[in-house]
């Protein structure tokens, strides 16, 4: 029988497995420069967006007094004349709701705590007179949602500024923008982020 040129035995062929190659390309220093200081970066924008919409409120507030809540609804109502009374008596107008002797108005302030920006009245701000039952914070709580013990009635200032500017909505967007732009003056790159 003659030998066939195929025969039953088997060959194996080691096959080496592939070596992939890893090229860099692109300004990689650059990168891991970014990657390491990202969260910084992230955390300026972030304060950065909460200073700026904590001034854009006091700025709106503010005005809001000056102007006895234009552009605000519903609008305030007058006070009562024997309030208009006193005020007259005392010096002050009448038709100037928010407004007495001014430290309300004054007080206004934006401020932070290393962390947070916050824009409001500072919780122990006290008229100088002898009679200053009250902090100016709890002036303002009266004033925004009124008191039917004192016959005083709502005259929202804080709520109704807020909205104006957006809300919650309007704060996040704020800080985005700063966020994306402190990345964007840092590293050069428009990063897509969102909250």
């Amino acid at each position: 029988m003659a030998r066939s040129a195929f025969t039953s035995r088997t060959t194996t062929r080691r096959i080496a497995p592939p070596s992939p190659k890893m090229v860099l390309f692109g300004d990689w220093v650059k990168t891991q420069s970014m990657l390491s200081t990202i969260d910084i970066t992230m955390g300026i924008g972030v304060s950065a967006g909460q200073q700026a919409f904590a001034k854009r409120l006091k700025r709106l507030v503010r005005k809001h007094i000056r102007t006895n809540g234009a552009g605000i609804s519903p609008a305030w109502p007058p006070v009562s004349s024997r309030y208009a009374k006193y005020k007259t008596k005392k010096g002050g107008d009448p038709f100037d709701l928010y407004k007495m002797s001014g430290l309300y108005y004054n007080s206004i302030d934006v401020w932070s705590n290393g962390t947070n920006w916050y824009v409001g009245l500072k919780a122990n701000t006290r008229h100088s007179g002898k009679k200053a039952r009250y902090t100016l914070a709890q002036i303002a709580r009266i004033l925004e949602s009124g008191s039917s013990v004192r016959n005083i009635k709502a005259r929202p200032l804080w709520t109704p500024s807020l909205k104006q500017l957006g809300g919650t909505a309007g704060v996040k967007a704020l800080v985005l923008w700063h966020v994306r732009d402190k990345i964007y003056k840092a590293y050069r790159i428009r990063p897509k982020i969102t909250i």
